[in-house]
């Protein structure tokens, strides 16, 4: 899977304002200052702490919210992508591939996506007790300190053999298989959506989970470097326990994925910034999907696209629609869906026609 840049010229920060207007980010990206990242605290990784300044930085509605921002280091520039107030998984597909894209256009190569699951707090007390009978059962094999933090904090003993790299780690417990009916069925939903969206994944016995911040779902992408090292390029996963610290609700759903790129990024509006090329509609679930795996297309044809496809509404998709000044407006209904068409209107001339998804993006990559 090789994300395919057609115009040579056009720089990865074009690239990545591109690839996030397609899958929903189309306010600037929020500018993470360093003194903003000093404030938050050290013992959270980089791409944690742009997710919080983001979670942070939102503003209050009932209505799903994607923000995205970055902050630039000596080594490159993290970017955060998170999605708020949605329950549904597509916005967990929607982060990932934003990451995935991102890392493809920043020329890393073979990519892998790997899902884990930390549950909700019945699971983690069900996995604690497991954590609890495992570390006595192999006291001899732990260093002191480690031994000592089972006693009082297993997850935190947990989490500490996983960064030591012991040899233990191929025994320790799985939290996936202490998940209660309920964080199973939303890990279950999240990998049949990907499947349906043409995501591959790899489950993940142990992705490390940042406490206070993830619940659920974990997320990481993996690829190759210009060196031929594989290396972490994005983590992220469900931010439910983030959303009740800072709403001391126990209601806030969020998803939010970090990627790094190794260069310094201006991610700042241009003037002349071309039109939109393509907004994609959907009328239902099905369509939802396929309006998914149309962005992709689209986007790999270096065409400019935007989706509202966490709307549930006809009308406000429409009227989201017009105000961008779309070129071209495709419409995958609940017919379109199953024959593997698309309505697609030259908002310009009023006419429309229904083609395949292979002619469409053609078409709108040649009328750029």
């Amino acid at each position: 899977m090789k994300f395919e840049r057609t115009r040579e010229r056009e720089s990865l920060d074009a690239s990545i304002m591109n690839i996030a207007q397609a899958y929903g980010f189309t306010a600037p990206a929020i500018n993470v200052s360093k003194k903003t990242i000093a404030d938050l605290d050290d013992s959270l990784d980089i791409g944690t702490k742009v997710t919080t300044a983001l979670v942070k930085a939102r503003q209050p509605s009932k209505k799903p919210q994607h923000l995205w921002g970055a902050t630039k280091r000596s080594s490159g520039t993290t970017l955060s992508f998170t999605i708020l107030a949605s329950r549904h998984a597509i916005s967990h597909a929607l982060v990932v591939k934003a990451a995935v894209s991102i890392a493809e256009a920043a020329g890393f190569t073979d990519l892998a996506v790997g899902v884990s699951s930390i549950g909700d707090s019945e699971s983690r007390r069900r996995f604690a007790r497991e954590l609890g009978t495992f570390f006595r059962k192999n006291a001899e094999a732990l260093s002191p300190e480690i031994l000592k933090r089972a006693n009082t904090d297993p997850e935190g003993a947990y989490r500490a053999v996983l960064a030591d790299g012991s040899e233990l780690i191929e025994k320790l417990p799985r939290p996936i298989d202490y998940l209660s009916e309920s964080s199973r069925k939303t890990m279950v939903d999240t990998l049949h959506l990907f499947e349906s969206v043409g995501i591959e994944y790899e489950l993940q016995a142990h992705l490390p989970a940042v406490i206070g911040t993830h619940a659920e779902l974990l997320f990481a992408v993996s690829g190759v470097d210009q060196k031929g090292e594989r290396v972490i390029l994005a983590t992220g996963g469900r931010l439910d326990d983030l959303m009740k610290k800072q709403d001391k609700s126990p209601q806030g759903h969020a998803v939010g994925v970090s990627v790094t790129v190794p260069e310094a990024l201006d991610l700042s509006p241009q003037a002349d910034d071309a039109h939109l090329s393509c907004f994609v509609v959907h009328v239902g679930e099905a369509a939802k999907l396929k309006g998914f795996k149309l962005l992709d297309a689209l986007c790999r044809a270096n065409v400019s696209v935007q989706e509202a496809l966490l709307a549930e509404s006809l009308k406000d998709q429409m009227d989201a629609a017009k105000a961008t000044g779309a070129k071209y407006i495709a419409i995958i209904g609940q017919r379109e869906a199953l024959d593997g068409t698309v309505i697609i209107r030259n908002v310009g001339s009023g006419m429309q026609q229904s083609v395949s998804t292979e002619r469409l993006t053609a078409l709108v990559a040649r009328s750029k």
